[in-house]
C-alpha cells in the first residue's frame, strides 16, 4: 500500500523522491516523482498538472522477481519432501 512508502515526522509526511525532481526552464515544466513511482508534470507558471505517468516495472525486473519466487517455492517444496521422507523411515 502507498502509505507504507511514506516517511513521517511529527509535523511532515514525505511523499517525494527528491532525487527525481526535474525543472525544464525552457518550457516552465516541473516534474516530480512520488514514492510510489508516479511522475507528475506541472506547469510552473500556473501550478496546473500537465501530465501524470505511472512508472511500470520493467519486463526484466518482473521476470527476475518471478524466477526468485519460483526458486524459493521449489526450495521449500523439496525441503518439505525431504522432511516427510525422513519421518517416514522412522
Amino acid at each position: 500500500m502507498f502509505y507504507t512508502l511514506l516517511e513521517y515526522t511529527a509535523s511532515h509526511v514525505f511523499w517525494e523522491k527528491n532525487e527525481k525532481r526535474k525543472f525544464e526552464a525552457a518550457n516552465n515544466i516541473l516534474s516530480v516523482t512520488t514514492k510510489d513511482d508516479i511522475i507528475y508534470k506541472f506547469d510552473f507558471t500556473t501550478g496546473n498538472i500537465i501530465d501524470k505517468e505511472i512508472i511500470e516495472l520493467s519486463n526484466k525486473t518482473f521476470k527476475f522477481i518471478i524466477i526468485i519466487i519460483g526458486a524459493i517455492t521449489f526450495f521449500i517444496l523439496i525441503s518439505i519432501l525431504i522432511i516427510f521422507k525422513c519421518k517416514a523411515k522412522f
